[in-house]
């Protein structure tokens, strides 16, 4: 008697379940695409370039964040080389920039916008004064030497690979034959060539060689003053003649 009763129990309820779903008004997705909720509306980066900050500036890109109907924002600063004319610089953690971001929270409350924020000055995930460089991202950086089969390499001897804020660690140095396709005879390889850059125009590097030489690779690096989002300013020509020059490659020195 027990399981015929729940069973007639429970049928019931079932049909009550499915008649309240089945009741519920259908979404209108026009109406909801054009007025949508909160929590469907787009988030935005709001980056921060060189302390380029103030108060009448958030609020008036926050403003019109809300305006065209964004729901929030992740801030980021970030320090490059960026001009800083055009407002009074306001360097991460000072005391201006901390009011600067105050009012972020602030005005992101009273516009009702979501605020997100990177735990660091940069592109790091996190880092600050308390964080070493030896406990901050690494970079793996290495250095090449060629010799002869027999001859002795005396570790010391080894160029030590290009470095940031004086942290270098060794890791390990490894041996191994030359691979067939490496082993054609190459000029001695060129380091550390300084070129000055003018202050306009172009700066030029030439290499002659008496007979046609393959070159396997080239690094520019650490430009003073580049503007690290600018456009590419790196061409490399090749000439048989040493008079008319064609163009091999066009690349950024920039990120």
């Amino acid at each position: 008697m027990t399981a015929i009763a729940m069973k007639q129990l429970l049928l019931p309820a079932l049909l009550s379940v499915c008649g309240t779903l089945s009741a519920a008004p259908a979404v209108d997705l026009e109406a909801a695409f054009l007025t949508p909720a909160h929590a469907a509306k787009p988030r935005t980066y709001w980056f921060h370039m060189s302390g380029n900050i103030s108060q009448p500036g958030i609020t008036a890109d926050l403003e019109a964040m809300k305006a065209v109907g964004l729901g929030g924002t992740l801030f980021m600063n970030v320090s490059v080389a960026m001009p800083t004319d055009l407002v009074a610089r306001k360097d991460f953690m000072s005391p201006a920039w901390q009011e600067c971001f105050q009012h972020m929270l602030n005005e992101s409350a009273r516009l009702g916008l979501d605020f997100g924020s990177a735990l660091c000055d940069g592109w790091g995930n996190a880092g600050g004064p308390a964080i070493p460089p030896e406990l901050a991202m690494q970079q793996l950086t290495w250095s090449e030497v060629r010799v002869r089969g027999g001859e002795t390499v005396v570790p010391a001897k080894l160029p030590q690979p290009a470095t940031l804020l004086d942290h270098y660690r060794e890791i390990a140095v490894l041996a191994f034959p030359t691979p067939p396709g490496d082993l054609a005879a190459a000029p001695p390889a060129l380091e550390k060539i300084r070129l000055a850059y003018p202050a306009a125009g172009t700066a030029d590097l030439r290499f002659d060689f008496i007979t046609p030489t393959t070159a396997s690779e080239f690094t520019l690096s650490a430009i003073a003053g580049q503007h690290p989002f600018g456009n590419p300013l790196a061409r490399i020509e090749a000439s048989d003649d040493g008079a008319t020059w064609r163009e091999v490659r066009k690349f950024p020195t920039s990120w």
